[in-house]
C-alpha cells in the first residue's frame, strides 16, 4: 500500500487519504467501485480496480464456437450514472439511459460516464441526447410531457421533472408567474369574501381610494406582497450555496414560486364557504407548510441532489432562515419608512 494511503477522485473531485481498510469498508458498503480513480501522489491516476487484489476478478467471458454470420455486433455501451442521493448506480446501456432521460429520472445535468472515458460528464455533453424529432416522439411516452401538465398532474413528483425541463430563465419566469397567480387568488379570495359574507372588504377599499396617501399605501402593500416570495427564493439559493448542491438560480424560483401556487388554487373556494377568518388563514398556513415541506424534499432530492441526511436538517433550516429573512426585510422597510417620516418632520 501506499505509504500515506490512497487518494480517490469521484467526477472530479479528491478525497482521502484512505488507508487500505477504511477503502475496503467503502467498498462493502457500494460506494467504491473498480472505476472510481485513485492515487498514491495527487498527481498520477489510475482506475481502482488496478489495485492488485482488491476487487474480485471477474469471470472471463466464454470464447464463441463461430462467429456470427453477417456484420460484426458491437457490444452495448455500459454506463453509470448519479441518482438524486447522489448514489452511483449502473451499469445500464445507453438505450436504458436514454428512456431513464425521457421519463425525467436522468436529467440533462445528470452526471453520466461510461468505462473508457476518462471522466465523469454530464448527460447533455455524453453524446446520449436525442436530436430534436426523436426527442419530440419521446415526449409523448408516458411520464414524460408538457412541464406544466407533469407539474398539475403531481405537484409533489412533477415539481423536480418540471424543474429539469426548463432553462434557468424559463424556470425563474415560470416561478414568479407562480406567484402572481397566488397574488392574484388572495385578491379574489378577499373580493369574495365581501360579496358573499357581506364584510368591510369594499368599505375599507373606498377609505383607501379616498386617502389622500392612497398611492404610497399601495406601493407599499405591493413590496410587503412581494416579500414572501422574495424572501423564500433567497433561502432556497443560501441553501444551495452553503451545501454545494447541484441547481441554479431560476430553478430556486420555480421552487419558490411552486410552494405558493396550490393552496393559492384552493382559496376561493374555501372563502366563498367559510369566509376570511383567522381560522381559515391559520388552515391555509397549515395546508401551505405541509405542501411545502412535501414539494421541498422532492426538489431538494432531485433537482439539488442532496441526500437523505442532508434533506433532513435542510427542510427545517429553510423554515427557520426564510422566517428569519421575511422578519428581517419587513423590519426593514417599515424602519426606513418612520426614519423619512421623521425627517419629513
Amino acid at each position: 500500500m501506499a505509504p500515506n494511503g490512497y487518494f480517490v477522485r469521484v467526477r472530479g473531485k479528491v478525497m482521502g487519504p484512505f488507508s487500505l481498510k477504511q477503502l475496503q469498508s467503502l467498498r462493502d458498503r457500494g460506494q467504491f467501485r473498480g472505476f472510481h480513480e485513485v492515487s498514491e501522489d495527487r498527481a498520477t491516476w489510475r482506475s481502482a480496480s488496478s489495485i492488485q487484489g482488491f476487487f474480485a476478478p471477474e469471470p472471463p467471458a466464454a470464447a464463441p464456437a463461430a462467429p456470427p454470420a453477417g456484420p460484426p455486433r458491437q457490444s452495448a455501451e455500459e454506463w453509470f450514472y448519479v441518482n438524486g442521493r447522489n448514489e452511483e448506480l449502473g451499469p445500464v446501456s445507453s438505450g436504458h439511459l436514454r428512456r431513464l432521460h425521457d421519463d425525467g429520472i436522468v436529467r440533462d445535468h445528470t452526471q453520466v460516464w461510461k468505462r473508457g472515458n476518462p471522466e465523469w460528464t454530464t448527460y447533455s455533453e455524453s453524446g446520449l441526447k436525442r436530436d430534436g424529432s426523436t426527442a419530440k416522439s419521446a415526449s409523448r411516452l408516458p411520464g414524460t410531457g408538457s412541464p406544466l401538465r407533469l407539474f398539475f398532474a403531481n405537484p409533489i413528483a412533477g415539481l423536480p421533472q418540471m424543474a429539469a425541463r426548463f432553462t434557468p430563465a424559463g424556470a425563474a419566469w415560470t416561478g414568479y408567474v407562480f406567484y402572481l397567480v397566488f397574488l392574484l387568488f388572495v385578491v379574489v379570495s378577499i373580493l369574495l369574501s365581501g360579496l358573499v359574507h357581506k364584510t368591510q372588504v369594499f368599505r375599507n377599499i373606498q377609505d383607501l381610494a379616498n386617502s389622500p396617501d392612497r398611492f404610497e399605501i399601495v406601493a407599499k402593500l405591493i413590496l410587503l406582497a412581494f416579500l414572501p416570495l422574495v424572501s423564500l427564493w433567497g433561502t432556497i439559493a443560501i441553501l444551495r450555496l452553503i451545501t454545494r448542491s447541484q441547481g441554479n438560480l431560476g430553478a430556486d424560483g420555480l421552487i419558490s414560486g411552486a410552494t405558493f401556487l396550490v393552496p393559492a388554487l384552493l382559496m376561493p373556494l374555501i372563502t366563498i364557504f367559510v369566509g376570511v377568518s383567522d381560522e381559515v388563514v391559520v388552515f391555509l398556513i397549515i395546508l401551505m407548510s405541509s405542501l411545502a415541506i412535501m414539494q421541498h424534499y422532492a426538489a431538494f432530492s432531485q433537482t439539488l441532489r442532496l441526500p437523505d441526511q442532508g434533506i433532513i436538517f435542510a427542510i427545517p433550516a429553510a423554515a427557520l432562515l426564510n422566517g428569519w429573512l421575511l422578519k428581517t426585510m419587513i423590519q426593514l422597510l417599515f424602519r426606513v419608512e418612520a426614519t423619512r417620516w421623521n425627517g419629513l418632520m
